[in-house]
């Protein structure tokens, strides 16, 4: 089958080619009559044919932002990682233990620390990087 979805690509190819090829060798006032033949005024059908692109394009997009919400709302049913409930206690306590070894974030965490509102979410990000590397389970596990 999948030789024959190939051959079946192959020749429409061509044919495109050959019709592009075709389309080419016109000149414009040939185009225009030979759209005037067919769908009576040009500008008519550049507009019908501009409007039915952009609907494609918009319901492209609609599609597109639908499985994005779709796929959004599932994450946020699935709770996502337990490292982020864990107390305020818990969650220093894993992240002074990789600072003990790494002078640049505790340095990072000292400034964040300055700002106190912004600390918590830095500190969730952290540990949101640590589960996605595989340093730690979701439930603050260290592996």
């Amino acid at each position: 089958m999948n030789n024959n979805r190939e051959e079946t690509r192959r020749q429409l190819e061509r044919l495109a080619d050959t019709l592009a090829r075709d389309v080419d060798q016109l000149t414009d006032e040939e185009v225009l009559q030979e759209v005037a033949e067919e769908h009576g005024d040009p500008e008519k059908a550049a507009l019908a044919t501009k409007n039915l692109i952009q609907e494609a394009i918009t319901a492209h997009g609609k599609r597109r932002l639908a499985a994005a919400r779709t796929a959004y709302q599932a994450e946020r049913e699935r709770g996502g990682s337990k490292a982020f409930r864990l107390s305020a206690e818990r969650k220093r306590e894993l992240i002074d233990r990789f600072a003990n070894n790494d002078n640049q974030l505790r340095e990072k965490l000292t400034m964040a620390a300055r700002n106190q509102e912004d600390m918590e979410a830095d500190i969730d990000s952290f540990l949101e990087d640590l589960v996605e590397l595989g340093v730690i389970d979701d439930e603050g596990n260290v592996r």
